[in-house]
């Protein structure tokens, strides 16, 4: 067989292999709950079957089996069982569902019983081929897994859902086996034996700790970047690409040469060690790059340079120190080099990812794997004083292992903020910050606010809490699903009644919510209350009891693991749960979600619910499903938040793709939204499109003059304001805004008869103008301000452009949209607006 085809047998093999682990890993992470579990059991599991078989192929090859038959074998029975793995999960899920509870130790081992078989078979592949050049291969294999993980990841997964790309990716593993029927024993050139037993075990030991390194810094680096750049599906396949390629240039740039692979090791193990105690800078740094990319492809390539940043010299070294030991080989021995590798980073990715980094933390883990890479820094003489080699590895590891948190620590007090309560867990770090103002944060993986004790963020939460209890009345038994503060599940419990079971996946989140007693009334130890530690997906598919109210609470959906919560297969699964006549309600952040996602959303929702309707608090939408519409003598306090009807809801939500845990579109979409997120912008968007289908006249006044007031339309505002008042005369929030608005006008107006140059109070007397297109006004008003002023005002630039704009001024609308992009590069607005200007054909 010639080397191009062993190359392309090989390369399409190793791009399949990789797909599949990417399918595991979706798999697990939606049937396990969280992200982490399900990563570290797919990357197990595949880890382990390349060990296995790389052993097996070591053991054919002692008795002088045929490595073409054996390839075509394996890589054909990889791709039917690859093809078959939907099937595989579905029987995971019957024993999960079946054992429930009682199956915590099955519902770990039975991944590894049903998913060992295929991932044995591919663990045969790269020790088969190898007796035509194992270095070379290696670095060959590396590059194809790549695109295998880019393929699945990016493409195939949310394009053709979880059971398409099995089949695809099972029919490429097949046609790689087929490639090889021709294949015939062959050996490399060289090491073909003489080795001595000391260098053997040596070698042997090397793989070990290089698998043991690699997994182990994977599992931190996954942690270090979701507090960096947050733990999304985008992050997650450029972290695995981003290694497989620096891997891979380091087995072909510098694998040829021991010195080279040796001082690789070195610069990589002083890498890591200034990584451990940079944390805090590189969260900022990395949300310097990520903040202004307002595209995916722009995101996408940040992320790129910050995953290298992370993963590149010890990716290099790896891939260098790996290629030097597999060089020169018999096929046997790179069998067995192949398979102590994958122990290693089985027994390295398992503790770290299981013990080490909820208990020790990211710094200690890394630094550990400093340490051993200087250990392993010459790949002849290393090991020859193993306990040398230990007591680096443990200097390292108590020097190094609190640097992190000390860096870290020192920024956020630089800021005036108290750490309340730090803990670390299997999910990721949990924190509860006390600003110098004295309000108390929960914070889950540095970036994501999970609550306050602020007066805004508890009046929010308590009404989220009571509006479904509210609409549905008192209730026997109810379920809600996720935790936060604990506010929302006082306001819930105290008119629900009866008894309430709260569902949280992070027994850290359960004790930080301790440090919000004050705001949430002490509901943990209240009496009807029960909180269980779970992941909420999976109590409900397995847990048999039945509820007249189930109520999830926010979650992020860009959160890798966390679509699925919002899936079509999922609100199935709560309905079973129901009693007749219940009901399920589902809290949405409307600045975390872009208005298409959210309507994929709404309609995997409408799909199981013979009745749905939407609801609006503030910046937050609720959808309520049940078998029947909502209650004719519901209150008129609830009522007024009603946006969408059974009727409207589907109006709104059109026709099109459904979030669904085949295809988990949520995963995949809503990050790129990146650079919108989290923002007034963004809520206002989502409210924006549903305002042509609200149901609630005032409502859709005080929401729409809402919208006008964030556009800079006070004076529409004010009369949208006003219409909602006199609409429900009761409703306070309409009234107060009326005032609010109305006496800031006539504030800025004072301000401007004793000041005619206030710039402030220009401005805003000029978009209440231009809101009732008096265009004249308008500019009269900018033009009383000096023109320095003027010029480093970004509002006073923008007001200015869209009043030259409207009157055709183009030339002079476009100079002043670009002096605001001068000063800010970023102004979204500006930069809409300029576009427009220049696409109306106007130069």
């Amino acid at each position: 067989m010639s080397r191009g085809r062993i190359t392309a047998v090989y390369a399409l093999g190793a791009a399949a292999s990789m797909a599949q682990e990417m399918i595991w890993v979706e798999s697990l992470s939606r049937l396990y709950g969280g992200a982490t579990l399900g990563l570290t059991l797919g990357i197990a599991v595949y880890v382990t079957g390349l060990a296995a078989g790389a052993r097996l192929t070591s053991a054919l090859t002692a008795r002088g089996e045929s490595p073409g038959r054996w390839l075509v074998r394996s890589q054909c029975a990889a791709g039917v069982l690859l093809a078959a793995s939907p099937l595989l999960f579905a029987g995971l899920e019957w024993i999960d569902a079946a054992f429930g509870a009682a199956a915590t130790p099955l519902r770990l081992i039975a991944p590894a019983l049903l998913l060992l078989l295929p991932a044995t078979c591919l663990g045969a592949l790269y020790p088969l081929v190898s007796g035509y050049g194992a270095r070379r291969l290696y670095g060959i294999g590396l590059a194809a897994s790549a695109a295998g993980a880019l393929g699945a990841g990016l493409v195939t997964l949310p394009s053709l859902g979880i059971a398409a790309s099995c089949l695809l990716f099972g029919a490429v593993q097949c046609v790689a086996g087929l490639l090889a029927r021709d294949l015939r024993p062959e050996e490399a050139r060289a090491g073909t034996g003489g080795e001595t037993a000391r260098v053997r075990a040596g070698a042997l030991a090397r793989a070990a700790i290089l698998g043991g390194v690699l997994f182990a810094a994977h599992a931190a680096w996954w942690r270090t970047l979701s507090q960096a750049a947050d733990a999304t599906i985008h992050a997650e396949v450029v972290m695995l690409v981003a290694v497989l390629i620096w891997m891979a240039a380091g087995a072909a740039l510098i694998g040829r040469s021991d010195r080279a692979a040796a001082v690789s090791a070195v610069v990589a193990a002083a890498h890591l060690a200034m990584l451990v105690t940079l944390p805090g800078r590189l969260a900022g740094w990395s949300q310097e790059l990520l903040g202004p990319a307002d595209t995916l492809g722009d995101r996408m390539a940040a992320l790129t340079l910050v995953v290298s940043t992370v993963v590149a010299p010890a990716s290099v070294a790896v891939g260098a120190l790996m290629a030097r030991l597999v060089n020169g080989h018999s096929r046997a021995d790179v069998a067995r080099l192949w398979t102590w590798h994958n122990v290693g980073g089985t027994v390295g990715l398992l503790s770290a990812a299981l013990a080490a980094l909820p208990t020790l933390g990211i710094a200690a883990v890394l630094a550990t794997a400093a340490a051993l890479l200087v250990a392993l820094r010459s790949p002849r003489t290393a090991l020859r004083r193993p306990a040398l080699t230990v007591g680096i590895a443990a200097a390292a590891a108590v020097a190094l292992a609190f640097g992190g948190d000390a860096a870290r620590r020192s920024d956020v007090s630089a800021r005036g903020i108290e750490i309340v309560l730090e803990r670390e867990g299997l999910g990721g770090l949990v924190e509860v910050w006390q600003r110098p103002d004295g309000v108390r944060e929960l914070r889950s993986s540095r970036l994501r606010r999970e609550g306050a004790d602020g007066s805004e963020s508890v009046v929010v939460a308590r009404l989220q809490g009571q509006l479904p209890s509210r609409i549905v009345g008192p209730v026997e038994r109810s379920l809600v699903i996720g935790l936060g503060t604990g506010v929302s599940l006082d306001a819930h419990a105290r008119i629900a009644g009866g008894r309430t079971t709260c569902v949280e996946l992070s027994p850290e989140i359960v004790e930080a919510a301790e440090a919000f007693d004050h705001v949430n009334r002490g509901v943990l130890d209240r009496d009807g209350v029960d909180v269980v530690v779970a992941d909420g997906r999976r109590f409900v598919r397995t847990n048999g009891d039945r509820y007249d109210l189930i109520v999830q609470e926010l979650f992020f959906p860009y959160r890798r693991g966390t679509a699925a919560m919002y899936s079509r297969d999922h609100y199935a699964r709560c309905r079973e749960r129901l009693v007749e006549g219940g009901r399920v309600a589902q809290w949405i952040s409307l600045a975390q979600i872009a208005p298409d996602d959210l309507r994929c959303l709404a309609r995997g929702f409408a799909d199981v619910f013979p009745h749905a309707s939407a609801w609006v608090i503030g910046g937050y939408l609720m959808l309520l499903g049940g078998d029947a519409p909502v209650p004719a003598d519901a209150p008129p306090l609830a009522l007024r938040h009603l946006v969408l009807d059974d009727a409207s809801l589907w109006r709104w939500c059109g026709d099109g793709d459904r979030n669904t845990d085949d295809r988990l579109l949520l995963e995949h979409r809503v990050p790129s939204t990146a650079a919108l997120l989290d923002t007034t912008e963004l809520t206002v968007r989502n409210i924006e499109a549903l305002l042509p289908h609200w149901t609630d006249g005032a409502g859709r006044d005080l929401n729409e003059g809402i919208t006008a007031e964030f556009r800079g339309r006070r004076a529409k505002a004010l009369s949208l304001y006003a219409e909602a008042m006199r609409r429900d005369a009761s409703w306070v929030r309409p009234r107060t805004s009326v005032l609010r608005l109305a006496h800031d006008l006539a504030a800025w107006a004072l301000a401007v008869e004793a000041a005619p140059g206030d710039l402030p109070g220009r401005v805003a007397l000029a978009a209440e103008a231009y809101a009732r297109r008096d265009l004249g006004a308008a500019l009269a008003h900018l033009a009383a301000v000096d023109d320095a002023e003027v010029s480093r005002s970004k509002d006073a630039l923008l007001l200015y452009g869209n009043c030259l704009a409207r009157q055709g001024r183009a030339l002079e609308a476009v100079a002043r949209y670009e002096a605001v992009l001068a000063i800010d590069p970023d102004h979204s607005r500006a930069r809409n607006n300029l576009d427009q200007v220049r696409q109306s054909g106007i130069r």
